[in-house]
């Protein structure tokens, strides 16, 4: 006998007999899980899964198990992992694809819970839960005729199935036929007696029935069932509140920490109840009692000192981080409370002391994120966007779903001119956190400076379909919307701020605005009066008044009403100005005058007097004094780009084309988006040097982005530029575009007759020509066009 065979058979039968042993511990640890969990270990029954999983991974009793634990600790993703491991693993386990199928359903993705009906019911038709989930999906996609069929199948086949009675319940309540919802749930509650879920569904109704004992008497009994579950003491708590009875709320609160005395968030909810039911004092005297037992409990200090600086009260939110940092040394919580020292230093503009905090945090704990955050922030002030990006990455790797740095990277990105990775930077941050409302705004307000107004509106819809009376974006679209004049955008905004915030004037305003817009001038009046009397020193809405009056010619209305206001409030810039264009309307042009000398004088600062009044010196053939009025305000307003492009306008009418172009030549040059100051500066340029190639690459330059323009006057610039520069394909293409928009002037007729001439269309370039000849209307090349038309 050779030794070989042997050693195999033996071989063999280690590996069998060892295969049996690792089965059969898979089996024991299986059985200890199921035992654990029905005696309310889950932490130790999930060790038993898990070691069930390590011997055989594609166990799929054992992952539908661990599922079941993973929904009882509501770790929703891993739940759903393990019961989509366990689907795949034993496609005919019916009870885990409901529950699958459940999950998907609670995350809104219908299509995919319906999925897993269809798979339960192909299987078994007469399975009460796949026909309640395929009814739930029915009942969310508008289908209620679907949905009560399906529950009703359902109890057909399980006359106490928990959730076709809980949804044949939602439906009922839905169709407002509360007393049928009520004994559905009195049914699915009597049968299902530890289904928490029915218990809160069924004091709802009672609720709404009116029922205040009965509410009362279902969340107490739910607190007695599952004692250890704070989400139902705050239950009972808010209910109490809502019906008055302030102390019995707290008096549950309190038995709900001393069943978890070391539990912060329920310490907070009671401290957060004491400033909502009583005051803030009574909040923070309570956090400091806590303090006082347990000076080294520095959750609480931290808590402290959010609840100071919320309420703007910064000396005492840096004494409390002072002392964790005197008691914690350079411990975790010493050095956490120096970076958010930090913080709050370079929020209070002192970024020196708020750099040595920093870096003292950062000698220690290199990846800090709150010393990050403080030295990204100041790098950031210094413009230093390397440094920024640096810590911010850092930061980052280690939490990347941190908004304020990810808003901060975004900050550093536009130094750099990379708007796209900008962008991208805000949208993880709104990913992150979908209810943050700033993230919208600084992502709107980047789309809008770039030029995408389409693109920031977007956003802020968005952002309002996720908090929908969030104020703030409501203004911030509605001004977006003002600017783009479309009037069925704003309309619906108006309509959403009243129904949403009818205590704001800004719903009033702009339904105002709407109705302005629309031509109803009285309806809006009445409007604008409302918003006014929400609040009386409000400038838009006073503007928008007057605007419409003055539009009904009824100045004198708004009149009385700008004086009183100026007597009682005689720096009121707007309403300065505003009195002075309303003294203009009635003719009284020297009371305007004198309206917006004392505007200037009052408000030296404020560019509009200046304009305004430099119109009623042009009116009058003052024009020297209309320049000097301009040039006046020039310092006092920081030499405002809007007083700059009104002052080489004026320079233009004139005829003093070398004072507009250097006036026009600054405005491009502190604002590169102004279109208009670009527009004139190109056209003179090439009307003082056609033949001047630098002044044409100058206008070429300044009018690419014109040429992507909607306007009319813009597109023509960029089309004669295009043909002093030989380009004259390009030039027509343009031109035509211009015509298309808008009825061409005799300059514009000029322009693309010439332009026709040079790509062989002589016959329509005579006819443009001649038409702008005849129309006895002078223009810049009137002398070539008669030239053209004579040698052609």
């Amino acid at each position: 006998m050779t030794i070989a065979p042997v050693l195999t058979a033996v071989c063999l039968l280690a590996l069998i007999v060892g295969g049996c042993g690792e089965q059969d511990r898979a089996q024991t640890y299986l059985q200890r899980g199921q035992e654990l969990i029905n005696r309310g270990n889950l932490v130790k029954a999930k060790l038993e899964f898990k070691n069930v999983l390590q011997i055989d991974p594609k166990q799929p009793e054992a992952w539908y198990m661990l599922a079941q634990i993973e929904e009882r600790e509501q770790n929703w993703r891993q739940a759903f992992d393990a019961y989509s491991r366990a689907v795949e693993l034993g496609p005919d386990n019916a009870a885990a694809r409901l529950k699958k199928g459940a999950l998907l359903f609670a995350g809104e993705q219908y299509e995919d819970a319906l999925a897993e009906a269809a798979a339960v019911l192909a299987a078994d038709p007469d399975s009460a839960g796949g026909l309640a989930l395929r009814g739930a999906v029915k009942q969310k996609q508008g289908n209620l005729d679907g949905a009560v069929a399906d529950a009703e199948a359902a109890l057909e086949k399980d006359s106490k199935s928990a959730e076709a009675l809980a949804l044949l319940a939602d439906i009922r309540k839905q169709q407002g036929q509360l007393d049928e919802a009520k004994q559905l749930l009195e049914t699915a509650v009597q049968a299902h007696p530890d289904q928490t879920a029915l218990k809160l569904g069924l004091a709802g109704i009672q609720q709404e029935l009116g029922n205040s004992a009965e509410v009362r008497r279902l969340l107490e009994a739910l607190v007695q069932q599952q004692p250890t579950e704070f989400s139902h003491r705050l239950t009972l708590a808010r209910y109490l509140a809502s019906q008055g009875d302030m102390a019995a709320a707290e008096k549950t609160l309190r038995e709900a920490i001393d069943a978890a005395p070391d539990d912060l968030q329920r310490k907070l909810m009671l401290v957060d109840f004491l400033a909502e039911s009583k005051d803030s004092d009574a909040a923070t005297a309570q956090l400091k009692q806590w303090i006082d037992a347990a000076p080294e409990d520095y959750a609480l200090q931290f808590a402290l000192a959010e609840r100071y600086a919320k309420a703007g009260q910064y000396d005492e939110t840096a004494a409390v981080y002072r002392q964790v940092i005197d008691r914690a040394g350079i411990g975790p919580d010493g050095l956490r409370a120096r970076g958010r020292l930090a913080a709050l230093l370079l929020g209070q503009n002192k970024p020196d002391e708020a750099e040595k905090l920093a870096e003292a945090v950062l000698a220690e704990d290199a990846e800090n994120a709150d010393a990050l955050l403080v030295r990204a922030g100041i790098a950031l002030q210094r413009k230093d966007s390397d440094q920024a990006v640096a810590d911010l990455r850092t930061l980052l790797r280690n939490d990347p779903q941190s908004v304020p740095a990810l808003r901060l990277l975004a900050q550093a990105h536009v130094l750099r001119d990379e708007n796209a990775l900008a962008q991208d930077a805000l949208e993880k941050a709104i990913e992150a956190a979908p209810k943050v409302s700033s993230t919208y705004l600084q992502l709107a307000d980047l789309r809008a400076k770039a030029g995408d107004a389409d693109g920031a509106e977007q956003v802020l819809e968005r952002l309002l379909a996720a908090v929908p009376d969030d104020a703030t974006a409501q203004t911030a679209l509605a001004r977006l919307q003002l600017g783009q004049q479309d009037v069925g955008a704003l309309d619906k905004t108006a309509e959403q701020v009243l129904s949403t915030r009818p205590d704001l004037p800004l719903g009033y305003y702009l339904k105002g605005v709407v109705l302005q817009r629309q031509g109803q001038l009285g309806a809006s009046i009445e409007q604008f009066e409302t918003a006014l009397a929400k609040t009386p020193k409000a400038a838009e809405p006073l503007v928008a008044m007057a605007r419409s009056y003055l539009a009904l010619q009824q100045p004198e209305q708004v009149q009385a009403r700008l004086e009183k206001l100026l007597a009682d409030n005689p720096n009121n810039v707007v309403a300065l100005n505003l009195l002075g264009e309303v003294y203009a309307a009635m003719g009284k042009q020297e009371d305007a005058r004198q309206q917006y000398a004392s505007a200037i004088e009052r408000a030296p600062g404020s560019p509009m007097a200046y304009e305004r009044l430099a119109q009623l010196q042009m009116a009058a053939g003052q024009q020297a004094d209309a320049i000097a009025a301009l040039e006046s305000g020039l310092e006092p307003t920081k030499r405002n780009g809007s007083l700059l492009l009104t002052l080489g306008l004026v320079r233009q009418q004139v005829g003093d084309d070398e004072g507009a172009v250097k006036a026009y030549e600054e405005v491009v040059e502190r604002f590169p988006t102004a279109d208009v100051a670009a527009n004139n500066l190109a056209m003179l340029l090439v009307k003082r040097g056609a033949d001047n190639p630098d002044n044409v690459a100058r206008a070429r330059a300044l009018t690419e982005r014109l040429a992507v323009s909607n306007q009319a006057a813009f597109l023509d610039t960029a089309g004669w530029v295009r043909y002093l520069s030989g380009n004259y394909d390009g030039a027509v293409s343009l031109l035509e575009k211009a015509r298309d928009i808008a009825d061409p002037t005799p300059e514009r007729k000029y322009h693309l007759g010439m332009a026709y001439l040079k790509v062989g269309r002589a016959d329509e370039g005579k006819r443009l020509l001649a038409s702008a000849v005849e129309s006895g209307s002078p223009f810049p090349g009137l002398d070539e066009a008669r030239a053209a038309l004579d040698s052609n």
